[in-house]
């Protein structure tokens, strides 16, 4: 019996069985090492920490956008005040979201919107108070085209405070110790340069808006 006649296998089809071998053996290992990190003690810790930061900024999204849902409280004039509540981003993850909540607690001027704030965020209506006067107020430019200077608060009577809204708030992975008090000037100053800023481009528009009045097309 004639074999030579058989058909030999290719170039590529030798190649494809050599690299799908290849890869066995990659997935083989890749598999022993993944089997080997649950020995491992700092793997495990920064996958639980992980898990659980991403819990706790859930939390927090969540109870920021029932802030966001209260019915804004209306005056006999019919004039409508809302809650609008927003992460302030410059303390970063999980830090800007509590900020928010306590600092937009101001806006809930009465007793009753106050105390339904309270209901909704977990931190007592006394705490968000206090804590937004110790905080003080970053400068800022007003709708009507002025500078408010700033009015720096308490920074350790904040900090204190701070502490104690992480824990009405359940938080075990955010800490209000990484907001330090270089952390807080530079906040007030940032705002404050914001605030120049929007001031020089309402000024150079006022000027602008000035010279364009002075424009006139003879017939």
């Amino acid at each position: 019996m004639n074999t030579n006649n058989q058909t030999q296998p290719t170039f590529k089809e030798l190649l494809a069985a050599k690299v799908a071998e290849q890869q066995a053996k990659a997935e083989q290992l890749r598999l022993e090492a993944q089997m080997k990190l649950l020995d491992d003690e700092k793997y495990l810790e920064s996958v639980r920490k992980t898990e659980a930061m991403r819990e706790e900024t859930s939390r927090l999204n969540t109870i920021m956008r029932s802030l966001n849902t209260m019915e804004p409280f209306v005056t006999p004039k019919g004039e409508k005040f809302g809650i609008r509540c927003f992460p302030v981003s410059f303390f970063g993850l999980g830090h800007s979201l509590v900020m928010g909540i306590v600092l937009s607690s101001s806006q809930a001027f009465t007793e009753e919107k106050l105390m339904e704030y309270s209901a909704i965020s977990g931190v007592n209506e006394i705490l968000l108070q206090q804590a937004v006067l110790a905080f003080g107020r970053p400068a800022y430019f007003s709708k009507d085209g002025k500078l408010v200077d700033e009015e720096k608060g308490d920074f350790e009577e904040f900090s204190a405070l701070l502490t104690s809204v992480y824990m009405e708030l359940g938080l075990m992975e955010f800490a209000a110790s990484d907001i330090t008090e270089a952390k807080y000037n530079a906040y007030f100053d940032r705002e404050l340069k914001k605030a120049v800023t929007q001031k020089e481009e309402f000024e150079k528009a006022e000027v602008l808006d000035n010279e364009g009045g002075d424009f006139v097309i003879n017939d």
